[in-house]
Formats: C-alpha cells, structure tokens, sequence
C-alpha cells in the first residue's frame, strides 16, 4: 500500500515533468522561476452510485412445509478508472489565492500529470477488466416465495488534489473506482390457506 507521503512526493515529481518547472534558484534572463508546486492526495472517502437492478430471482417454497436452503452466485465484470475534474482544472475555479489563475495551458498539463499519478497509485491500467464475484445463502421458510434482486452499485474512491504554490492553493475534486457490489432485497409472500 502507498503511504500519502510516497504518493504526494511521486504526484510532486510528476507534475514537475509535466510542468517543466526548475529549480527555484534557477535564474533565466532575469526571472527567478517559482519553486515547485506541493501536490498531495487529500482522501475525503468513499460514495457509491447506483447501476442498476438484476431482474428478481423467484425461490417459490409455498408448496412445501421445510424451508429450503439455496446459494446464489452474483458477478459483474467491471474496469478500473480514474477521473480528475477537468472542469475545474480549465475554468476560472483553479485560482491561487486572491484570484490569481494558473496561467492559461497550465492546467492541461497539470491535469495530465495528477492524472498519471493517481492511475499510479490506484492501481488503474487502462482496459483491464476485474471481475467481482460473491454468493449469498439464501433460506426460505415453508409456504414462501421469495423474490430477491440485486441492486448493483459502483464504490468510488473521492478526494481532492491540493496544489500549493507561492501563490496560493486550490483543491482539484477527483475520484477513483475502487469496486462494485450490491445490496439485496428481498419480497417475501405466504401462501394463503
């Protein structure tokens, strides 16, 4: 597991590349250029989003007077990705303190470098599917039907990428998708007489 300091240090190096920016005692036709941005990963937590719903598996028990034990095998194949607010990073939002804007171009490459390095630390590779698979025990009493659906989800892994410069700071949104699962409902219905 990466450690935020081992992260915000590979975040650091990587926006300096994108950046081309030098050594703050570097001097270039008069201009001493500002020292290297500090760039950390701050986690805020997680947040789920529903996906969708399984058509409802019927486990019909109503004719029996045992209840019956079943196991259902859920999967979904899912895909690694990473997302950095791009609308932030381009509008007037990514100010520096008291309305300075990072100068214009700057936030694409800034955006290329956070984005590499959160691929990086999340363990992303473009195209590689995961495959999320698990059973549930299910009973169901004597005389039931059972109706149970899969209410599918995606986890996200949200934060924020704060970049300090000399003049000033800003916080990027960005998110991860650290899995899927699902949560089960269940309908139940008795048989009459």
């Amino acid at each position: 597991m990466t450690t935020p300091l081992v992260l915000g240090a590979l975040v650091r190096l990587l926006v300096r590349q994108a950046l081309g920016l030098g050594d703050p005692q570097v001097t270039t036709g008069g201009l001493v250029h500002e020292p290297d941005p500090d760039v950390r990963i701050v986690e805020r937590g997680r947040e789920e989003e529903k996906i969708g719903d399984d058509p409802p598996l019927r486990y019909d028990n109503r004719t029996s007077m045992l209840e019956q034990h079943y196991t259902i095998a859920a999967s979904r194949e899912w895909r690694r990705e990473v997302k950095v607010d791009r609308e932030t990073l381009e509008s007037g939002r990514t100010t520096f303190g008291a309305g300075v804007q990072l100068p214009q171009g700057l936030g694409v490459k800034v955006e290329t470098a956070i984005s590499r390095s959160l691929k990086e630390a999340y363990s992303t590779t473009e195209g590689r599917s995961e495959k999320f698979e698990h059973t549930i025990d299910l009973t169901v009493a004597p005389r039931t039907l059972a109706l149970v659906t899969l209410q599918w989800k995606r986890i996200w892994q949200v934060g924020d990428i704060r970049v300090v410069t000399a003049q000033g700071s800003t916080d990027i949104p960005f998110r991860s998708l650290a899995g899927v699962a699902f949560d089960v409902h269940t309908e139940t219905r008795s048989a009459v007489g």
